[in-house]
């Protein structure tokens, strides 16, 4: 990645550690020297608990440089050795003495001191501020259109202020190039000579999923960071292979699982785990739309080899990996699949699955069901949580004792960044990305199984 070492985009680096502040007065450049220090630092200092970065901007201005009045503006963030910033300009209309504090003078300076405290960072900031220059940008390519999502993925990527596609192959040359035009970057004919441009940092698969294995290797060993449409792999074995390539070559990997992101099951997931719901003995998932029924998926959607399944293997990924979630571990499960419109693959599905807490999962999922809310119930000894669509509800033992009918429709808490979001974050600024390699991996082997189940007809023990 290329562009002004340690500047990111205004928004980026959210939670901020701490703040800079470049103050001007009357023309010139303001510096404090600390009392035990001899060299010159710009105002500034960490975020407290509570403060929003304008607060904590307004408050160490006047703590270290005397400011009284200033007009304030938020210009971009940092990030240097791990900490995260927000930096602002400020214009002092008013100064005053510094209180008492750990600052022993401030001075004014036509420019950047020589004798600085923070040599690494604040030569880069104040470059920034004074003579601009470019955001690091994450440079991403497209691997295939193959994938229902992935027109919405590159839309996504093109609306982020620090990620960019720079080119896109697909094993459909011409339908890659139709895409390349659309988007309008290049189109790279050959997948090892795009893992081998300087203008990639990124691949965004979407590609066949019997392909996944073969192109997340290679991606690996190139050194290019991975987002992958789910599911990971058709095998766990295939998944054991991608997880070595990753791990030996140092690269990011992150995996679409955005119903993890969504505050409605963050709050369902935080009831589990918080034990107010008891032993969960059942939980219930269904996620459905009309797509084989009304015909809008792509005929392609119901080859076989290169889906490795119809609905439960597509849709049904969401249920699989929120029931994963929650409920840990599983044991063994069943399956019921059949066919309502004449494809070679399941439309309508559905998996139970026990886990090694007893609990039992449901996991629904169909092709052929217009107007079906998604829904997500759980059972426990002491509650339940019923959540159709974003309406949720929760009943306990507690809430039976103080609310009449026992019902509460509880605050929930924000979603998480978009699943992209979280692995721009990842590669550019070391942020956690919540579902990688075990959570792919997790999924594989619950869509491994389920597909033996319903194959072979029988209960299939993990």
């Amino acid at each position: 990645m290329r562009g002004t070492t340690g500047i990111r985009p205004l928004g980026s680096c959210a939670p901020y550690k701490y703040v800079v502040s470049f103050a001007r007065y009357e023309g010139k450049w303001l510096f404090a020297r600390h009392k035990e220090r001899t060299t010159w630092e710009t105002a500034g200092g960490h975020v407290e608990p509570g403060e929003t970065p304008m607060e904590a901007a307004k408050r160490e201005l006047y703590e270290e440089n005397g400011a009284l009045r200033a007009r304030i503006t938020p210009v971009c963030d940092y990030i240097s050795g791990g900490a995260t910033g927000m930096v602002f300009l400020a214009e002092i209309d008013e100064l005053g003495p510094i209180p008492e504090s750990e600052m022993a003078e401030v001075r004014l300076f036509g420019g950047l001191p020589e004798n600085l405290t923070y040599p690494a960072i604040t030569p880069v900031l104040y470059k920034y501020l004074t003579e601009g220059g470019d955001f690091d940008m994450l440079k991403v390519a497209m691997i295939s259109k193959w994938h229902v999502h992935a027109r919405g993925y590159a839309k996504f990527v093109q609306d982020q202020p620090d990620a960019q596609i720079t080119c896109v192959w697909d094993e459909d040359a011409a339908r890659g190039q139709e895409w390349a035009e659309e988007l309008g970057v290049p189109f790279v004919a050959d997948y090892d000579e795009l893992l081998m441009r300087d203008d990639v940092d990124a691949v965004l698969i979407d590609t066949p999923t019997n392909m996944h294995k073969e192109v997340m290797v290679k991606a690996a060993k190139a050194k290019k960071h991975i987002f992958t449409e789910k599911c990971m792999c058709l095998t766990v074995a295939d998944c054991d292979e991608v997880i070595k390539a990753v791990e030996e070559n140092g690269v990011k990997f992150a995996i679409s699982y955005p119903q993890r992101c969504q505050g409605r099951n963050l709050f369902i997931k935080n009831a589990i785990e918080s034990g107010a719901l008891g032993d969960v003995t059942l939980l219930r998932v269904r996620n459905c739309h009309n797509g084989a029924l009304a015909g809008w998926l792509p005929d392609y959607w119901y080859d076989p080899e290169t889906t490795g399944g119809g609905a439960m293997m597509d849709l049904g990924a969401h249920p699989m990996y929120l029931a994963r979630w929650m409920l840990g571990k599983p044991t063994r499960i069943q399956s019921m699949f059949n066919d309502r419109t004449g494809h070679p693959v399941e439309d309508n599905s559905v998996c139970t699955i026990e886990f090694e807490n007893k609990a039992i999962a449901i996991s629904e999922t169909s092709l052929v069901s217009p107007m079906t809310p998604a829904i997500l119930e759980v059972y426990g000894t002491k509650g339940v949580v019923m959540a159709v669509d974003k309406d949720i509800r929760i009943k306990t033992e507690e809430s039976n004792k103080y609310v009449e009918g026992g019902w509460i429709v509880p605050k929930l808490p924000e979603d998480l960044p978009h699943p992209i979001r979280q692995f721009i974050d990842g590669v550019l600024y070391g942020k956690e990305i919540l579902f990688g390699l075990t959570e792919g991996r997790e999924l594989t082997e619950l869509m491994e199984k389920a597909y033996i189940a319903h194959n072979e007809k029988r209960e299939v023990a993990f």
